[in-house]
């Protein structure tokens, strides 16, 4: 148990980032105390797509680009992105750089947005990858030139909707050209820099990712990841079939688009991390033939797909063809240690049935366990409800909830063993890994290697155990137990930074995934009932005392989300908040259960809400006229009274299918609607927009079309000018939501 523990100890260790390198570095080499200058300078207040922070942040990056021998454009285009039942528009400013190679064979692009949300500054999402991309340049020009041409790509608009990305890669400059494409982001504000999603084929570029100097991920994050409702600027690239890496650092992640995405909370490891595997990728690939790496462009044979993962500071990888027989591989090894253990008559058919029968059983109970632990936070403390499970100081918690798993482990050892043997349960768990191999071998291949290779191990394990003397078998027990506690235990902690504590019942079932092959560690011995029952009072104190220690002040705020919605229709104005549970200075503007907004309700979301009435302010409705063009679609020209640069249109029911939006000075761009229109303008100026909506199907001839009606609103952020408002408590900061501590103005019009 000691080799396990140090084994699952070390495994996380070596996955945390490196110490940052100091300001006196060598030139050659990427410095975060450098990069960190240039976050703190990007940093300063927050940057969303259209504002004049925004517009400062542009020009300053273009003179670095400049300063530095880059050619540098920054041409306003409009971006668009249509997702689910949102579609979004906006004029963005993309920041260009290009370095010309010494003979190019194609590009490398490196990417990352240097717009923020409304809520935050945005020094981790996305200022770090800026920087790190600044600091890497840099660091290139104390060296030889690059082969292929280096081409900085620092997007505006990513938090609207991905519209810079969406706007470059439909222009394609690069169009006919090799390119590999490199994404930084950060989903949190520290953790390793994780490599979690990469373009199909991806053999060749994990190839390039073996000289990165700390590296981290691994092929089952792609299949978590996809799982996710999140998209980065890697996604339109994706889509238009250009190869590439994305790369983000996502623990801290209750700082993910707050007030609290600051300076002073950024990992400055997670910054040395992300910038030398920027810096080593961009050199191995600017120097390489970049042909191969992209065979849609240049015809080149593709590469297949590679499984790898990060493991003691080592990247492991394999190729994908040997997935399949590696799960089939394991899967015989699980059938040697039932025919040994069977043979030694240290199991039964039977027991053994009844032990393979039961175990998920046991992954339902932890997984229970998990989600009960959360709902019992949630109704706790009004901040957890409303945090979507990713608090500040959850650590003593996320170890309380995997002890939850331990404990449903315990208990299925505690009523089974007598009946069933150690050896019987031992087996089973292993063999259900080993299921899970062949199953994710076919489905999902770049995660089997997280059961085939403990199910390998372990059934080896239990194998050699089964023929070596009572007092040398745990030796060989735990020697093929590694597998299970060095990929499994360290998944099971990561899957809390995707999906928080509102996810604890993953991590939970993960613990008696990881850990149920070793129960024959303890054949020799019945399992006394004190155990599961300390560790269970272990987990309930710990939970305790991090919900005590984890007590919402300025530093570590909860959030609150409250927004003001005048409808100029009916005359009546609200205030909004989505919060589940209103911490009580919420509770002051809204009352009564949540609602799901209608046509009575025009807010531009169908998620509940709660509302409580507001006075009304003096301020005008937007601006808009409707027409019928003669083939039937409707043309609406908006504008804002107030001089808000966000506006919005919504229809009350689905068969709008396309959404034609032009902005003055710029080329109408067509954006698809799926589902029911929800079309928000971003960076609208001041002569206002024009969108032109089509219907499902013809319009016969002689007959009018149906009247369409839609809500038009706009926008502004900050509550401070609307009477009844108090700024938040210090323990309560702002929701990162869109549309919340916004003002909007809403008002009907048919056509």
């Amino acid at each position: 148990m000691l080799l396990l523990l140090a084994a699952g100890a070390a495994a996380i260790a070596t996955s945390r980032p490196p110490a940052p390198a100091a300001g006196d570095a060598p030139a050659s080499a990427f410095s975060a105390t450098r990069a960190m200058g240039s976050v703190a300078a990007l940093a300063d207040r927050p940057r969303p797509i259209g504002s004049p922070a925004s517009d400062r942040a542009r020009d300053g990056l273009a003179a670095r680009l400049r300063g530095m021998g880059l050619q540098t454009s920054t041409t306003p285009s409009v971006g668009a992105s249509s997702r689910d039942d949102a579609q979004a528009v906006g004029v963005v400013d993309n920041v260009v750089g290009t370095r010309r190679g010494t003979a190019p064979t194609g590009a490398v692009v490196l990417v990352a947005h240097y717009d923020s949300v409304p809520a935050g500054p945005g020094a981790a999402d996305d200022a770090a990858a800026v920087a790190s991309i600044l600091e890497t340049v840099r660091a290139l020009s104390t060296g030889p030139a690059l082969r292929n041409d280096l081409v900085v790509l620092l997007t505006d608009g990513e938090e609207a909707g991905l519209l810079g990305a969406q706007a470059f890669a439909r222009a394609d400059p690069l169009r006919g050209r090799p390119a590999v494409v490199l994404n930084f982001e950060a989903r949190g504000a520290g953790g390793p820099s994780l490599l979690f999603q990469t373009s199909p084929g991806n053999a060749r570029l994990i190839d390039a990712y073996r000289a990165v100097p700390h590296p981290a991920g691994d092929s089952s994050l792609a299949a978590a990841y996809a799982l996710l409702p999140n998209d980065t600027d890697f996604t339109p690239f994706l889509e238009a079939g250009r190869p590439g890496l994305n790369s983000a650092f996502v623990e801290r992640a209750s700082r993910y688009h707050t007030p609290g995405d600051t300076l002073a909370n950024l990992d400055p490891g997670s910054v040395q991390q992300q910038g030398t595997s920027m810096l080593a990728l961009t050199r191995v690939l600017g120097s390489t033939d970049l042909a191969p790496f992209d065979p849609a462009v240049s015809g080149a044979p593709p590469s297949g797909d590679a499984t790898y993962a990060a493991v003691f500071g080592h990247l492991w990888v394999y190729s994908g063809a040997a997935v399949l027989p590696m799960a089939l591989l394991a899967a015989i090894a699980v059938v040697a240690a039932l025919v040994t253990l069977w043979r030694r008559e240290l199991i039964t058919p039977g027991r053994f049935a009844g032990a393979f029968a039961s175990w998920p059983v046991a992954v339902l109970v932890a997984a229970l366990l998990g989600e009960g632990a959360w709902r019992v936070l949630a109704w706790t403390r009004s901040g957890y409800a409303n945090s979507l499970g990713f608090v500040h100081r959850p650590g003593l918690i996320q170890v309380g909830v995997l002890l939850l798993g331990l404990v449903a482990l315990l208990l299925w050892g505690l009523l089974l063993r007598g009946r069933l043997g150690a050896w019987a349960m031992g087996v089973a768990a292993t063999a259900w890994l080993a299921v899970l191999g062949l199953v994710t071998a076919v489905l999902v291949p770049g995660a089997s290697f997280l059961f085939a290779l403990p199910a390998l191990g372990a059934g080896l394990g239990i194998a050699v155990a089964a023929f070596v003397p009572a007092v040398w078998r745990p030796l060989p027990l735990a020697i093929g137990g590694l597998g299970t506690v060095v990929l499994l235990v360290p998944f099971s902690v990561a899957l809390f930074d995707a999906a928080g504590l509102a996810g604890s019942a993953l991590p939970a079932a993960c613990v008696v995934l990881g850990l149920a092959p070793l129960a024959a560690l303890v054949a020799g011995r019945r399992l006394p009932v004190r155990v599961p029952v300390s560790v269970l009072v272990a987990a309930v104190a710990l939970g305790a005392l991090g919900v005590v220690t984890d007590r919402p002040d300025a530093a570590y705020p909860d959030r609150a989300d409250l927004a003001y919605l005048h409808d100029t229709d009916s005359g009546t104005a609200r205030w909004v908040s989505r919060d589940p549970v209103p911490a009580p200075w919420t509770a002051r503007y809204v009352t009564g259960a949540p609602t799901v907004p209608g046509p009575d309700l025009p807010w531009p979301s169908d998620t509940p809400i709660r509302t409580g009435p507001a006075p009304v302010v003096d301020l005008p409705a937007p601006a808009a006229t409707t027409r019928r063009l003669p083939d039937g679609a409707l043309e609406l020209r908006l504008g804002s009274r107030r001089g808000a640069d966000t506006l919005g249109v919504r229809a009350d029911t689905p068969g709008v299918t396309s959404a034609e939006v032009t902005y003055l000075g710029h080329d109408p761009i067509m954006v698809p609607v799926h589902g029911r229109l929800d079309l928000t303008l971003f960076a609208v100026p001041r002569g206002g927009a024009r969108v032109v909506l089509r219907t499902d199907g013809p319009v016969p001839v002689g007959q009018d079309p149906a009247p369409l009606r839609l809500v038009v609103r706009d926008q502004t952020t900050g509550l401070s000018g609307i009477s009844g408002w108090t700024p938040r408590p210090p323990e309560l900061e702002r929701s990162p939501t869109r549309n919340g501590e916004t003002v909007m103005i809403t008002r009907s019009v048919t056509g």
